[in-house]
């Protein structure tokens, strides 16, 4: 999963905050040349208004990623304060470095010496005045999961707050998006945790009925959900039901292909699967460690492993993209800093205030309507839809 990693040691935390300010740099400068070059704006109101954009994609980022431990005032309108404060002294800064040396040389690299100079101020600002240490919200990723089975764990950290989650709400959404076109009398969710997609499923009206499996539950139940029945059982001997969802399951297991023909062998013919994994093994973290993961997939390994399993791939995508350089610079530049004891097992997932989450729904509801539906080249989840032969 995504996908917001925690960093604790300074020299990986400035590496981040480096990474995250190229993305920023690349869309400052962008959005200083339009500004400039095509709308015309003088030199002081483009500069201005691009670091505005740069800025709030830089709060985003830093919050969730680079000083995800200090988190006393994280995702806090008082945090969120402090970093414009900030960032009204940098801007400051930058700003009047560009009018100045502008007279001296080429306006372009007087915005770049304007650049470096608010980087500075931003980092050493946001280290000693937005994001200082505290005792946190919410539990601790390190802490066991009473659950102890599959993505259960993350949802044993979020609680009551995943149906609000930044994360689960863009992949529902997206699931819904992946299966337009189709519908189901039933579906069958392996590994469903606490149903959560099954539910949007339900209320979406796609389905009439849903049967959750996961081993983790303690007690078989059934319930209503939007008018509709929702079963959870620890396990089934049979499969009568026209879609099977396996979201983030194959990857725990050893035998991916015989955990899916442990169910699609015995599904009606023409029935769909809908499998979601995580994507690319070179972001293998702590993150997958702590799930217990085997492996992550790419869509050909994912379309190899559904073709052995006897089914035949209809679609697959990428989503999630929009966090994926961060998250690779992240991701591989700590393995600069293992150890011989290997990765450290902890959860990338992260409780977040109200106004995060509706702002990262927001970015991935945006790529979801662009990116989603033509993306076949990278992300940091892959989304398949299958159908048995």
């Amino acid at each position: 999963m995504v996908e917001e990693t925690l960093i604790q040691s300074h020299p990986r935390r400035i590496a981040t905050f480096v990474g995250i300010g190229a993305v920023n740099t690349a869309i400052d400068i962008s959005a200083f040349a339009f500004l400039y070059g095509l709308a015309g704006l003088d030199v002081v109101t483009s500069n201005v208004l691009a670091f505005l954009i740069a800025v709030i994609n830089s709060y985003v980022l830093n919050c969730l990623i680079t000083f995800a431990d200090r988190r006393s005032r994280r995702g806090t309108l008082k945090s969120l304060a402090r970093f414009l404060c900030v960032a009204a002294v940098a801007m400051g800064v930058s700003t009047a470095i560009v009018y100045l040396i502008s007279m001296l040389t080429h306006l372009l690299i007087a915005k770049l010496i304007a650049t470096v100079a608010s980087t500075a101020i931003n980092y050493l600002g946001c280290y000693r005045f937005v994001f200082f240490s505290g005792s946190g919200i919410g539990p601790r990723a390190s802490e066991p999961s009473k659950y102890g089975a599959m993505d259960v764990k993350e949802q044993d950290i979020l609680g009551d707050g995943i149906e609000k989650h930044w994360y689960y709400v863009a992949k529902g959404n997206a699931l819904l998006q992946f299966l337009d076109g189709y519908s189901a009398r039933e579906i069958l969710d392996v590994g469903a945790g606490s149903g959560f997609f099954s539910k949007r499923l339900l209320c979406a009206g796609f389905c009439e009925r849903a049967t959750c499996i996961d081993t983790a539950y303690s007690v078989e139940r059934a319930e209503m959900h939007c008018g509709k029945q929702i079963v959870y059982l620890r396990s089934t001997d049979r499969v009568t039901q026209d879609l099977i969802l396996m979201m983030d399951v194959i990857e725990h297991v050893d035998d991916d292909v015989a955990l899916i023909r442990a169910y699609t062998d015995y599904m009606p013919r023409g029935s769909m699967v809908l499998v979601t994994v995580p994507a690319f093994q070179f972001l293998w973290s702590g993150h997958d460690v702590f799930l217990e993961h085997k492996r992550r997939y790419t869509c050909a390994s994912l379309h190899r492993t559904i073709a052995e399993a006897g089914l035949t791939v209809i679609r697959s995508r990428y989503f999630f993209s929009i966090l994926l350089p961060v998250v690779c610079a992240t991701r591989l530049g700590g393995r600069l800093r293992l150890t011989s004891a290997g990765f450290t097992p902890r959860s990338d997932l992260r409780v977040h205030s109200r106004w995060t989450n509706a702002l990262l729904t927001a970015i991935h509801e945006l790529e979801r309507h662009t990116l989603f539906h033509i993306n076949r080249l990278a992300g940091l989840t892959v989304f398949c839809l299958a159908k048995r032969r």
